[in-house]
């Protein structure tokens, strides 16, 4: 008999990167579970074998739907049943908490962002709604704590700000699904900025420098693409970027779907990564440094981090502003430098190097 696994989250679209292409498909695979994701609706979802998919909140998020998300997500795990729960977000954890008190089954809780510190040092708020922010999360985490039997970490350095240490968890980073590069036009350079869009992850860096190589260089061409959750982000870029015709935005205020942005990246000659410096991200590994190394993409850090320099470094995969400081130096280097010319192993930059972890981890929780 199957095992009945609920994979919840609320923000984070039902196909995500990381809880269906990753989790639930690699679950999937071994045809033990019946899997169920639980989340929020999105466009164009592919039926997958084992897994069944249950909308909780629309394609418009507000506060009010979000509000309720929790008590939806407890009605339809009471009609699930679920033996385990792998929780994708914090508001989630107390109605996850309440089914295990009085049904039983075994807790994970899957931490993909500590949204603490990009409350703290992202945040936009005044410092009273940030100090409310933070109290309620700090008060759904504490009083569902010490019910949660796993914990799946998609950073390293998560188990220390969590304080895990004496915890039962185990280490499963962002890394890329196997993706392979198509042959480009050599006549341009084809750079792409993926995955969120927004201030935190340096758009307007990224268009500042954009603009500023295309005049020195004039095959430069850039990609945006990906989920962009401001609608004044979104608007101001359309306005800022949407009639530059070296600048191609293909940006939704929806999610967009994880295949899109995989096939852009295989397109491309060069991937940005350009978040700010700051607190909340200099000891995160991007999962768009794992899809570009993955692919042989050479990397472009337009802001220095000492650990992501170290792994480009590793596969001589890219170059960094450190390095580089100017714009034409830059541009001379993508031009005259070989990429990925030293024998590694790329593997480890693949989500297949988390799978054995992860269905030990599960096959163990649901054994006990």
């Amino acid at each position: 008999m199957k095992h009945c696994i609920v994979i919840g989250a609320t923000l984070k679209p039902l196909n995500d990167a990381r809880h269906f292409h990753k989790i639930a498909l690699s679950l999937g695979q071994t045809s033990k579970y019946d899997l169920n994701i639980i989340g929020r609706d999105t466009k164009n979802i592919q039926p997958a074998n084992n897994i069944t998919f249950h909308p909780i909140i629309g394609l418009g998020v507000s506060n009010f739907t979000r509000i309720l998300a929790p008590l939806k997500y407890l009605r339809k795990t009471w009609q699930i049943k679920p033996d385990l729960q792998i929780i994708c977000s914090w508001e989630l954890l107390p109605a996850a908490g309440i089914f295990k008190l009085l049904k039983g089954g075994k807790l994970v809780y899957d931490i993909q962002e500590n949204y603490i510190h990009n409350i703290r040092y992202l945040g936009k708020e005044s410092w009273i709604v940030k100090k409310l922010k933070i109290l309620i999360i700090n008060y759904f985490q504490k009083i569902t704590w010490s019910s949660i039997d796993s914990f799946l970490l998609a950073e390293q350095s998560y188990e220390s700000e969590f304080k895990l240490k004496n915890r039962n968890y185990k280490i499963l980073e962002n890394k890329s699904l196997q993706i392979f590069k198509e042959s480009t036009d050599s006549n341009k350079l084809n750079f792409i900025f993926s995955g969120t869009i927004g201030e935190a992850q340096g758009i307007w860096d990224v268009i500042q420098w954009a603009e500023k190589a295309h005049q020195i260089e004039q095959s430069i061409q850039l990609t945006i693409v990906g989920h962009c959750p401001s609608l004044a982000t979104y608007k101001a870029l359309l306005e800022k970027a949407g009639g530059k015709k070296f600048i191609s935005l293909q940006i939704e205020t929806e999610p967009v779907a994880y295949n899109s942005i995989l096939n852009n990246i295989t397109k491309a000659d060069f991937g940005i990564i350009a978040y700010p410096p700051n607190r909340a991200n200099q000891d995160k590994f991007p999962s768009k440094l794992y899809e570009y190394l993955a692919t042989q993409l050479p990397v472009f850090l337009l802001h220095s981090n000492a650990s992501w320099e170290a792994i480009i470094d590793q596969y001589e995969g890219g170059i960094s502003s450190r390095t580089y400081p100017s714009i034409a130096s830059q541009i001379q280097a993508f031009k005259s430098r070989k990429f990925y010319q030293i024998s590694a192993d790329y593997s480890e930059l693949l989500w297949e190097s988390n799978e054995a972890k992860l269905l030990d981890s599960i096959a163990k929780l649901l054994d006990k």
